[in-house]
């Protein structure tokens, strides 16, 4: 603890220094900065030969080239600790540098830490600060933000007595755990799950310099940025944000994914595809598709479920989900041993009203607010009203044609409030999680006041502690694996007339029931096991990083149309279509007409086509791609295929198509599995995905050799075609 109280006072020495200590420190720090980049330089050529524990991982198959940044205060911090210390430090460098064995990973050739968790504290304080100061005062005055943001006037109070940490931690208007005991953290399971999670990666930042903070927003066209630019999307607002504190105070690298999709539902195709569509390495996934999902809240209870999974058990951000009893449901996941977060509709009322309205009394002042309050509300209400809110909902001057300008779509100042509402929510836990640790490895807090905390608590090793948080986060995964499904998990459409939950008459209706205990293993399957999709969905991880196409050099992004690296396949002409016997990745061009030169709607139903004239049209599932990245065993997957169709929007479609279960009984199309012909469709849940049933049920068997499932689709019906969205594999 005095080593590292001695490095905290070292280091704002050195960021407060006199002119004497800069002259004559400035050489040290060149000499210094040189042998830390030689050293990192090596210990990448270590890296690259050496296995790095588990602990150390952020969790799937990463891909993306995120270089990691590290403040200049930060290497000379650890410079300090290093050759201040490096006698009493000597007996733990080397023990923690030893080579990992089997049966401890606690140990590694670069988990060593001289970091003072107090600092970190320090310097998320800071940024915080600057931030709210320097941008978010900028945008909305400080007294509009305090009455649009807070919920007191901790961040104003500049009395001397006013602690640091009080005006560090805030009293936001914002998310709120769904534990019933939200007031006391103690016992608010959810909240304890978040900040632990989030120690985990400071942890891992701290010790092995490759942790990724990664954030994914999941929901339908408003949460999309549909009738904004795409850089005007809460998720936009968000990563700006973010970006500003974590990577400017600990240079922790981020990642933020705008993957929310048009006319799309969390369920069931999102929510049976989570990790091909959002990626493996999600550390918190939103969900908002209060819109989409009404009337269905069984698709919450699968997204959030199937999120759990991925291997950083993300917590669930849920954005408008009141109503329809979902919360009710976000409580019984989380007493799965899960965590979740709304937003509450009271909140968003209280920070709605905090902002200052345009009337005829003002409306001559307004000119000279803050442009995020401008011209935001009017008497008729939020970016509505003649006073200028309507026409002031969405920027101007670049791409004004640009589609999906809804009422129902917001402006890009309420994107902002959205978006910095989950920011500082975000950057708030993150203080909370380095002060624990602080008091865990330092033994005193944010304000350097010593805690009374165990011997074994102040004795332990950054890589120890590690190490315990990810056997306890380990537990608890454990413990949501073998929890009972909440009761709606069951209600699966066709299928929930075969659960033991409902009476005997209501199964003579269903003739096509599996029996009560396949039905009771399916949705189980379908909840927990192990799946994986080849889906033509856009965004997607699978798609900008080549997996989907069987090739990892067609990479990308959301781009401006015209600017795509990765594979969009081909466009929707069914003139100029070859007709291979193949089921083709397909784009429809109408979907990317825009000449504008920056990103916009990056969201698009592309899909796989088998027309008539392919006579049998085939795709495997999954290809070599897809087994290597997401870590392909056959042996675990129970063969159970489904096939999500391109639905029709408001049940228009266009002339030629099929895809429904009333189209297959109809004998319009046919389909096999490996040759095995399917003799029924079972819709899952609802909007177009069905899984598939032969003569022998619903499990099909792997071809031996490749491990690979083929399935063939014949249009029987002269000059129609099929649309599949996506092929999903448990």
């Amino acid at each position: 603890m005095k080593n590292r109280l001695k490095t905290k006072t070292k280091l704002k020495t050195i960021e407060e220094g006199t002119e004497e200590e800069t002259s004559s420190g400035l050489a040290k720090m060149v000499v210094i900065a040189l042998v830390v980049v030689f050293l990192g330089l090596f210990s990448q050529g270590i890296l690259a030969e050496n296995t790095v524990p588990d602990v150390t991982k952020t969790g799937g198959n990463n891909m993306s080239a995120t270089t990691t940044k590290t403040g200049n205060i930060r290497v000379v911090e650890n410079h300090i600790n290093n050759t201040n210390n490096h006698d009493q430090d000597q007996e733990d460098h080397s023990s923690s540098s030893s080579q990992p064995s089997d049966a401890d990973a606690s140990s590694s050739s670069t988990a060593s830490s001289s970091t003072s968790f107090s600092i970190y504290f320090d310097y998320l304080r800071e940024a915080q600060t600057q931030w709210i100061e320097t941008l978010l005062y900028k945008d909305y005055g400080q007294e509009a933000f305090e009455k649009i943001f807070l919920d007191d006037d901790s961040l104003s109070s500049s009395s001397s007595s006013s602690s640091a940490k009080n005006k560090a931690f805030l009293k936001l208007k914002s998310f709120r755990s769904v534990s019933d005991n939200y007031q006391e953290a103690k016992n608010d399971m959810s909240t304890l799950r978040l900040r632990r999670k989030l120690k985990i990666k400071l942890l891992q930042h701290d010790l092995f310099q490759n942790a990724t903070f990664v954030w994914v927003t999941g929901g339908h066209s408003a949460a999309a940025g549909h009738g904004n630019l795409y850089n005007e999307s809460y998720t936009a607002f968000l990563e700006r944000d973010l970006r500003q504190v974590l990577e400017s105070s600990l240079g922790l690298p981020l990642e933020v994914r705008n993957f929310a999709m048009g006319g799309s539902g969390s369920g069931p195709e999102l929510g049976l595809c989570v990790e091909q569509i959002y990626g493996r390495d999600v550390d918190l996934l939103s969900w908002d598709f209060g819109m989409t999902d009404v009337y269905s809240p069984v698709r919450l209870l699968l997204y959030a479920i199937r999120g759990n999974l991925l291997p950083n058990h993300p917590p669930i951000f849920a954005l408008y989900a009141e109503g329809e009893h979902r919360v009710d449901l976000l409580k019984e996941f989380e007493n799965m041993s899960a965590s979740a977060f709304y937003l509450p509709d009271e909140t968003r009322k209280k920070q709605l009203h905090g902002i200052p309205e345009v009337n005829l009394d003002n409306f001559g002042d307004m000119k000279d607010l803050p442009p995020m309050i401008n011209s935001f509300k009017c008497p008729e209400g939020i970016e509505k009203g003649d006073l200028g809110c309507d026409d002031a909902k969405y920027s101007k001057g670049l791409c004004d044609n640009r589609a999906g300008k809804a009422s129902w779509h917001p402006g890009f100042k309420m994107h902002a409030l959205d978006g910095h509402t989950i920011a500082l929510f975000v950057v708030q836990e993150l203080m909370h999680a380095a002060e624990e640790l602080a008091v865990q490895l330092d033994g005193y807090d944010s304000e350097g006041t010593t805690k009374e905390t165990t011997a074994a608590a102040v004795k332990m090793e950054p890589i120890d502690l590690l190490n315990s948080l990810v056997a306890e986060e380990q537990k608890d995964f454990e413990t949501f694996q073998n929890a009972d499904l909440p009761e709606l998990a069951y209600h699966v459409h066709e299928w929930h007339k075969c659960s033991k939950k409902f009476s005997e008459e209501e199964k003579e209706l269903e003739k096509e029931c599996a029996s009560d205990a396949d039905f009771e293993s399916l949705v189980k399957t379908f909840s927990k096991g192990p799946g994986l999709c080849h889906t033509a969905r856009l965004p997607s991880e699978s798609r900008y990083k080549g997996y989907l196409v069987n090739d990892i050099t067609k990479v990308g992004g959301p781009v401006p149309v015209g600017k795509e690296t990765y594979a969009t396949g081909v466009p929707m002409d069914e003139n100029n279509m070859e007709y291979d016997g193949k089921l083709k990745l397909v784009f429809r061009p109408d979907q990317r007409k825009s000449d504008c030169p920056v990103t916009v709607s990056p969201d698009y139903k592309d899909f796989f086509y088998g027309h008539q004239k392919d006579d049998w049209a085939k795709i495997v599932v999954p290809n070599e791609a897809e087994k290597v990245a997401y870590e392909y065993k056959a042996s675990e997957f129970q063969g159970l295929i489904g096939i999500a169709f391109l639905t029709c929007p408001w049940n228009r479609c266009p002339q030629g198509f099929v895809g429904t279960k009333r189209d297959f009984d109809q004998s319009k199309f046919e389909i096999t599995v490996n040759g095995v012909a399917v003799t029924s469709l079972m819709l899952f849940h609802d909007l177009g995905t069905y899984f598939l049933k032969s003569s022998d049920g619903f499990q099909f068997k792997y071809r031996e050799g490749s491990e690979d499932y083929e399935i063939a689709i014949r249009i029987l019906e002269e000059g129609s075609h099929v649309e599949v969205s996506s092929f999903i594999l448990y």
